[in-house]
């Protein structure tokens, strides 16, 4: 891509200065916080169930 740039003084002249590539985007990796959060919710998750299957069990 080149850039130019356009003013009241006129035009940018086009050279290897003003000329940038676009690559792929870099994959997000979750933090430690983030990953510690999913822990936390599959973990509530998983004994929620278990606690209900458990409850449910008893009653029948």
């Amino acid at each position: 891509v080149d850039v130019t740039v356009t003013t009241r003084a006129g035009t940018s002249a086009i050279s290897a200065a003003s000329r940038f590539a676009y690559g792929a985007a870099a994959i997000d990796v979750p933090t430690l916080g983030e990953w510690s959060m999913m822990a936390l919710g599959l973990m509530l998750a998983g004994v929620g169930y278990v606690v209900l299957r458990w409850r449910f069990a008893r009653v029948e």
